[in-house]
């Protein structure tokens, strides 16, 4: 009976470790794909002002020489 007391208490110990690197790849996995998307993010936004910036340009070049 006690054999099987002590071969549980390395059982979960094991479990706990397996879980510990569950949430590790897991946090990894999130931190490569928020990179990956704050650099989809970043272009996007930049694609915006540029082109914002070019439809505004004209129009106050036009009012300021009027």
């Amino acid at each position: 009976m006690r054999q099987s007391k002590q071969t549980k208490k390395p059982a979960k110990g094991q479990g706990l470790v397996e879980y510990a690197l569950i949430i590790a790849l897991v946090a990894v996995g999130s931190i490569v794909a928020l990179q990956n998307l704050a650099t989809g993010v970043d272009d996007a936004l930049t694609s915006s002002t540029t082109a914002i910036d070019a439809a505004v340009s004209p129009a106050s070049n036009t009012h300021a020489t009027n």
